[in-house]
């Protein structure tokens, strides 16, 4: 080993102690264990240069400078993690953080607050807003809506605190209940996007002939005493499938965050209603599927043929003739499935906590924003 690389290896041995001292010291023999067995001297300058780019993200004032920004990205494509869950040096703060790529991902899956620190260096955001998804309805129960979707690639943003809010999933129904509506999700009052509805069942529907029910960020199915869809929100979510009052009495799929649901038909339950796709988190993912809507079983079938829920963490409609509905995913906005009969074959009731739809999914709210370089800093 030349003098140069001796002289390289004991400044990287030098940092990586520092940052034991800094941060974990299962981050800093990760790092350590980086340094290969027989390093040529081109090899450890690269190690170092990453080290003082990490370093550099741990001790910098607040802002952020392009050069640091860059460190930042080199680490990234080195896969090194930078905390749990925080990335020191950024132009703001909230949420998860973490580097992917050539960006800076921050995601609440609650509430909280995201916090621009300096607006010189950032002044845009993408921003992906989903509401929470509705309950699943009881007695041959619709599927729940998909919450509501908002996605803006260019939001203008000043150095002030945004209130993030996340919805929570809506609940299902008691037997002769309407299952909730999912809760809201926002970004300041910038994005705005509505809970998913909650789904419809035979019971309420015959106790409350006429009732207009609201529309949320994607629709719930219809059912038996009411067939059509309830109305999703232009922009954010599409309507849920139609339900029927003949034969098997199947109940329409909730809406998604990217098609409406489906509308049940003569041996199915309608299934929800595709959820819509992006790539913010670093991974592309669906959010927003609609719950499966449920279905009477026939004289003469035994097979239960529930709706099932949209891509994108909608909930299947309940499995088998006696059982609940499948709740939508946490953190998608899916909504919940359809539960089963509220009465047994001889008419009674069916056991309390049981045959009912599932709970909508919450929401989640995710922010990025560009992470990368000038010019070129890996050495």
């Amino acid at each position: 080993m030349d003098r140069h690389g001796t002289a390289s290896l004991e400044a990287t041995l030098r940092l990586t102690s520092l940052i034991r001292l800094r941060r974990s010291f299962s981050e800093a023999a990760e790092l350590s264990n980086t340094i290969p067995k027989n390093p040529s001297s081109v090899g450890i300058m690269r190690l170092t240069t990453l080290v003082v780019c990490v370093f550099a993200l741990f001790d910098r004032p607040r802002g952020c400078s392009a050069v640091n920004i860059c460190c930042a990205r080199l680490a990234a494509s080195r896969g090194f993690t930078v905390g749990d869950g925080f990335v020191d040096g950024t132009p703001a703060t909230g949420g998860y953080a973490t580097l992917k790529g050539d960006y800076v991902v921050h995601t609440f899956t609650s509430s909280g607050v995201f916090e621009v620190l300096d607006d010189s260096s950032l002044t845009e955001l993408e921003v992906l807003v989903v509401a929470g998804g509705g309950g699943g309805g009881t007695s041959l129960g619709s599927g729940g809506g998909g919450g509501g979707v908002l996605h803006s690639q260019s939001l203008t943003v000043q150095a002030q605190a945004y209130a993030v809010t996340v919805g929570l999933g809506g609940d299902n129904a008691t037997i002769r209940g309407l299952a909730s509506h999912g809760g809201d999700s926002s970004f300041g009052s910038l994005l705005v996007a509505k809970g998913g509805a909650g789904g419809k069942g035979q019971s309420f529907a015959v106790d409350n002939n006429g009732y207009i029910y609201p529309a949320g960020g994607s629709g719930a199915g219809g059912c038996r005493h009411s067939a059509p869809g309830t109305a999703g929100t232009p922009g954010q979510g599409y309507d849920g499938g139609a339900g029927s009052s003949s034969g098997r009495f199947g109940a329409g799929g909730g809406g998604g965050g990217g098609g409406p649901g489906g509308d049940t038909n003569a041996t199915h339950g309608g299934d929800g209603g595709v959820g819509k796709a992006f790539d913010i988190s670093g991974t592309m993912t669906y959010y927003a599927g609609g719950g499966g809507g449920g279905i009477e079983k026939g004289a003469t079938v035994d097979v239960y043929n529930g709706g099932t829920g949209g891509t994108g963490g909608g909930g299947d409609a309940a499995p088998t003739f006696y059982a609940d509905g499948f709740p939508g995913a946490p953190n998608t906005g899916g909504g919940g499935g359809g539960g089963a009969s509220a009465s047994k074959e001889d008419g009674t009731s069916p056991t309390s906590g049981t045959y009912f739809g599932g709970s909508g999914g919450s929401g989640i709210v995710i922010v990025r924003y560009h992470a990368g370089c000038q010019s070129d800093c890996a050495p």
